[in-house]
Parts: C-alpha cells; sequence; structure tokens
C-alpha cells in the first residue's frame, strides 16, 4: 500500500478527523469516574449519559450526510471540530446531571461531522481499491484519539479539576482547524440523502451489514465505557484503571495497523468471524477473572479482537457497492449501528443495578457471538 497520498493534507484531515471522533468516543469512558463522583451518579445514569451521546449521533448521521453534499468537506469537519469542543467544555463545566446530558447532545453533533467527514474521505485517499485496508489503516487514528483521551484526562486532571482540565483539552483539539481551513479538497461524492437511508434499508448487504455494526459499536462503546467500573470492581485504583484503559485503545490501534499490513479482498468475513469468537470467549473469561493481572491481560485481547471489526465491515460492505454509493451506504450502516451504541451500554449500565458489572457482562458475550453470526452471513450476500 503507498503511503503517497500522507503528503496530501487532505488525507491528513481525514485522519485528523477519525482522530478527533475517537476523542469523542473515548470521552464519557476517560472521565467517568471523576464525573460520576461530581455529579453524584450512578452506572445507570452513567449509561444514559452514553446513550445521549450515541443517539444523538445516529440521528445527526442523517443531517450531516446531505450537510456535506450541500456544503463540503471544509465545512462540515471545521464545524464538527468547533462544536466537538463546545462539547467537551460544557460536559467538563456541568454542574448537573441535566448539564451533562446537554453536553453529550452537542458532542455527538460535533463527533457526526467528524465522522462522516472523515470516513468519506479515508478510502479514496488512502487505497480506493482495498476499501478494507484502507479503512483498517485511517481507523488506527482513531485509536489514537482514544488512546490518547484517558492520557489527556488523567495528566490534565492531576493539576486542575475536570472543568478546567477539560476546557484545556478543548483549546487544544481546536488546533486542528488550522489545516482543516488550508486543505483542497476532492469532488464531493457521498451522495448520502434521507430518502437513501429508506432505500438501503431494503438492500440485504446494507442491513446485514448495519446489523454487524449494530452489535460491534455496542460492543466497543461499553467496552470503553465500562472496563474502569469493571477493574475498579477487582480492587484496582483510578490511576490504574485508566491505565488499563489506554492499553486497550493501544491494543485497537495495534491491531488496526496489522490488520491493514495483511487483510486481501477475499478473507475480511473469515477475519471478522474468528475475531467476534475469540472476543466472546475473552469477555467470558474477563466476567470469571478474579486476578488484576488476568483482567488486564483480557482487557488487551478484547482490544486486539475488536480492532478490525470495523473497518473491516465497512470496506467489506463498500467492496459491495460502486464508489458513487459510498456515502449514503456509510451513513445507512452507521445509523443503524448507533442504535447498538446507544442502546448495549445502557443495558449493561442498568442490569448492573443489584448485581456486579460482571454479571452484565455477559450481554458484551452474547453481543459477540451475534456478531459472528452476522459477519458469515455479510460474506454471503
Amino acid at each position: 500500500m503507498s503511503m503517497d497520498p500522507f503528503v496530501h493534507a487532505v488525507t491528513w484531515v481525514a485522519l485528523l478527523s477519525v482522530f478527533g471522533f475517537g476523542i469523542v468516543m473515548a470521552l464519557i469512558g476517560a472521565i467517568k469516574l471523576k464525573l460520576a463522583e461530581k455529579l453524584k451518579l450512578d452506572d445507570a445514569q452513567v449509561g444514559k449519559l452514553i446513550s445521549a451521546l450515541l443517539f444523538t449521533s445516529l440521528v445527526m448521521v442523517l443531517v450531516s450526510g446531505p450537510f456535506l453534499d450541500a456544503f463540503g468537506h471544509r465545512l462540515t469537519i471545521l464545524i464538527g471540530f468547533v462544536i466537538t469542543c463546545i462539547g467537551i467544555f460544557l460536559i467538563g463545566t456541568a454542574t448537573s446531571y441535566g448539564g451533562a446530558i446537554l453536553g453529550c447532545v452537542v458532542l455527538g453533533i460535533g463527533g457526526s461531522g467528524l465522522n462522516t467527514g472523515g470516513n468519506t474521505l479515508i478510502v479514496p485517499a488512502i487505497d480506493p481499491h482495498n476499501p478494507a485496508a484502507a479503512n483498517n489503516l485511517g481507523n488506527v487514528f482513531f485509536g489514537l484519539g482514544a488512546f490518547f483521551m484517558p492520557i489527556l484526562v488523567g495528566l490534565a486532571l492531576k493539576k486542575l479539576p475536570l472543568g478546567r482540565g477539560l476546557t484545556l483539552i478543548a483549546v487544544i483539539l481546536l488546533l486542528a482547524v488550522v489545516p482543516v481551513l488550508v486543505a483542497g479538497y476532492p469532488p464531493i461524492n457521498t451522495g448520502f440523502e434521507i430518502s437513501q437511508f429508506f432505500s438501503l434499508l431494503a438492500n440485504r448487504v446494507a442491513l446485514v451489514s448495519g446489523l454487524a455494526l449494530l452489535f460491534y459499536i455496542g460492543l466497543e462503546v461499553s467496552m470503553g465505557s465500562w472496563i474502569t467500573t469493571y477493574l475498579k470492581s477487582i480492587q484496582c485504583s483510578d490511576e490504574k484503571a485508566s491505565g488499563i484503559l489506554s492499553f486497550f485503545w493501544v491494543a485497537l490501534m495495534v491491531g488496526r495497523l496489522a490488520t491493514s499490513q495483511v487483510v486481501k479482498p477475499g478473507m475480511e468475513a473469515n477475519l471478522i468471524l474468528v475475531a467476534a469468537l475469540v472476543a466472546a470467549a475473552t469477555i467470558f473469561v474477563m466476567i470469571q477473572a478474579k486476578s488484576q493481572t488476568l483482567a488486564a491481560l483480557t482487557v488487551i485481547v478484547v482490544g486486539l479482537c475488536f480492532a478490525p471489526m470495523f473497518p473491516t465491515i465497512v470496506g467489506l460492505t463498500f467492496a459491495k457497492f460502486p464508489a458513487a454509493q459510498h456515502g449514503s451506504v456509510f451513513g445507512t450502516i452507521f445509523a443503524i449501528g448507533l442504535i447498538g451504541g446507544t442502546t448495549i451500554p445502557a443495558w449493561i449500565g442498568s442490569y448492573s443495578r443489584g448485581k456486579s458489572i460482571q454479571k452484565s457482562l455477559n450481554i458484551a458475550v452474547g453481543a459477540s457471538i451475534l456478531l459472528a453470526l452476522f459477519g458469515v452471513i455479510l460474506g454471503r450476500v
């Protein structure tokens, strides 16, 4: 795979956009313990914060595609970064549960612009002939964003209260608007319209892909959000729990980089099947684990298993449609997928009431098995 496209500023804009979306998706998991302490939240309320973020993203992915068609990548991504930074600021300065919900809604709006803008630039910028490989390589930067979020939070909150710490992070992230403003962009080719969303629901490939993403996004958000709570339940300190969460995102990043170098057309469905089944078995071991070392190891293995899922599902789906439809296809399958991100983490949080967080992770085991099933079906439709 040629690295030549990386000399183009627009490629860096695509990568910065998915990096920013990684920060959006990792934020609640990274600050959950501090935010819950500040606002006196229980696990179910934290789950609803995640649901607010993901439900907003679900709705906005139906808006950001047509907006991109009308106004282009530059304005879509620029607004995405600005609104994302406002959302981070609002969450950090929230003094009530309602204020935190509002911050999550704003964050979901901004993240949708980054997600749609970045993911529609990755394949043409990196390798249009092998979408699965291009998506895996591009989404390494999603992992970087998710990895750096807990580290930035940890560093900022050592010296600053939550509000000032997140404000500082928002200001740093806002610097990304500089390359967004100076880059040149390819002709708009998303073609995403809300009417196409409904018509693609009747397409078997799009529907199966969307259902696969439903379980995958639900799993990724659940792990990113509940790992620290799980680790605290086996007596890990806040700092150790945050550090292990960072290793989860590192594993996601390393796995995607490795997959980008080895995945070939025709391998995708088997890769999804094997990775999902190994993830299910590993989460089952995680539930039984009493040792902090074993728990940390299972978290890393789950991250490696999750790594190729999203980009490979999207790449396999793109390979079944002409390039002119990729924008509308992405918008459709991602909207379906966000249903899982909205419901599964909240379900885990609600189920944990009166029980242990370990027992509620059985939901993640079932979701992994269903993901394996839909991965097989996607390879055959």
